[in-house]
């Protein structure tokens, strides 16, 4: 039986100078619904939580975080499922796709609203960067959320960068993301108009371009 996320209530200030527009109080909702196949200690999906909410707060973005199939909250606007393989799951996904032994999440946009993170990937990338598991699930969650809800392409660094390199400082969205996501999270979730090029995404470890 797969692991459900239990979270706890958070409360986030956040502050990243002018990158991206602060939280509002009228800022739209985004369910966060995170099924954890791979059994993930709570530190890593409570650290990866945290990391996560503060990333699209800084983007104007709130979010709610669900368990399993519990009713959305009234204010929600857009929701996201993530899933957290395991190992036998992501072996089978990534020989099906022929994806990349390098390749740690990826994701289908709108409006399947959906990605899956391969949690043994990124804990050993997070190991060779001296990192949280905690801090890369969340950094890669993130990523693949922006890919899923408002089809973001790559950047050349933030947390949108198409390799995998966490730093001391916040790898966050640049104000242009920020914006992006903040409106697709307005919409519905068949409302965002994306790219005909835009397909499954994607996210490889430092020094590995993204295809």
């Amino acid at each position: 039986m797969a692991g459900i996320l239990r979270v706890a209530a958070v409360a986030v200030v956040v502050s990243i100078g002018s990158h991206a527009p602060a939280l509002a109080t009228d800022s739209p909702t985004l369910a966060i619904r995170v099924i954890d196949y791979a059994h993930a200690g709570s530190g890593v999906l409570i650290e990866a939580q945290h990391h996560v909410t503060r990333l699209l707060g800084a983007a104007g973005v709130a979010v709610a975080w669900r368990e399993g199939d519990a009713a959305l909250p009234a204010n929600v606007t857009d929701q996201v499922t993530v899933l957290i393989l395991s190992d036998a799951m992501a072996a089978g996904k990534i020989r099906t796709e022929h994806l990349s032994p390098a390749v740690l999440a990826t994701a289908a946009p709108p409006p399947a609203h959906r990605a899956w993170v391969f949690l043994r990937r990124i804990t050993e990338a997070a190991e060779l960067q001296r990192r949280s598991a905690g801090l890369a699930l969340g950094h890669v969650i993130a990523h693949e959320i922006a890919h899923m809800v408002a089809g973001v392409e790559h950047s050349e660094n933030g947390v949108m960068a198409a390799s995998f390199q966490l730093t001391d400082n916040l790898q966050g969205f640049t104000r242009e993301q920020g914006e992006r996501i903040r409106a697709a999270v307005q919409l519905d979730s068949g409302g965002v108009a994306l790219d005909a090029r835009n397909r499954s995404r994607t996210f490889r470890p430092d020094g590995v371009p993204a295809r």
